[in-house]
């Protein structure tokens, strides 16, 4: 009876640490008007195009607006408010753990005009000093099989190479696998 007990404590602690990763994105910013006064209460509407499902919210007294915990995907962000033109931004794709800043500044208008912005550009992430890139198939599958280390997909992101310090022979790995020294940024291994 006690290895019973003991199994469901264990497995009750292991189900709540998988509760706690996500695979989440967000998106946040600040509604303001052409002087750059902010807007309270404006609407602001997150529309994942490829599921269909939107998420809405509203401008608090400083004008800004949050969607912390948005599923990956491609968004289109729609902002209104009384008195000003619609804003829309569209082309938002957001990657696992991608902060997302869209800030709009509405045009007064009738309640019958819109703007729409498309976000062509490259995202600069710029509310995160998080470094990362999704690894796509393709690029998973260039790694040759033979001898594959996790290390050596560290070497498909920006900024990362092989490290040559002289490690040890104490130190080295069987063959000629990676043995893990890299660098990252231009810092020591």
């Amino acid at each position: 009876m006690k290895w019973k007990l003991e199994a469901a404590v264990v497995l009750v602690l292991l189900s709540a640490g998988l509760g706690w990763g996500s695979v989440t994105a967000s998106i946040s910013g600040t509604v303001s008007d052409p002087t750059g006064a902010v807007i309270p209460g404006a609407t602001v509407t997150a529309h994942n195009t490829e599921t269909g499902i939107d998420v809405t919210t509203q401008t608090n007294s400083a004008g800004f607006y949050s969607f912390p915990a948005l599923p990956t995907g491609r968004y289109e962000v729609t902002i209104k408010a009384g008195g000003f033109e619609e804003f829309r931004q569209t082309g938002l794709v957001l990657d696992v753990n991608t902060a997302a800043r869209v800030d709009a500044t509405m045009k007064v208008g009738t309640v019958s005009q819109q703007v729409n912005v498309s976000a062509t550009a490259v995202h600069v992430e710029t509310s995160s000093t998080q470094m990362g890139e999704v690894i796509g198939t393709n690029k998973m599958t260039v790694v040759p099989l033979n001898g594959r280390s996790y290390t050596d997909f560290l070497a498909l992101q920006p900024g990362v190479a092989p490290g040559s310090s002289g490690a040890s022979s104490a130190d080295s790995v069987s063959g000629n696998l990676n043995p893990g020294n890299i660098s990252i940024s231009g810092q020591r291994e």
